[in-house]
């Protein structure tokens, strides 16, 4: 997999290279809709990966523990900002 244009910002690419190539593999389709997009929803994240409510909930976390993402709002409202 590419790093993509998400990947082409430095500091980016640092925060990328946290997530091991079988991540960056499954996370792929997120990873892209970030190249275009600022917000992602569970809902959204689903829609891309084909993967139940607990495993997409489980990637987004990922993205945030590594510094990509930050969690907004809480259950059902809640969101997720690139940050």
């Amino acid at each position: 997999m590419s790093l993509m244009k998400f990947g082409e910002n430095m500091k980016n690419l640092r925060k990328l290279k946290k997530l091991s190539q079988e991540e960056q593999e499954r996370m792929a389709p997120i990873l892209k809709y970030l190249d275009d997009n600022s917000i992602i929803t569970n809902a959204i994240g689903r829609d891309l990966l084909g993967k139940s409510v607990a495993t997409t909930k489980r990637y987004l976390n990922r993205l945030c523990e590594i510094g990509i993402l930050e969690q907004k709002g809480a259950g059902r409202s809640s969101y997720y900002e690139r940050k």
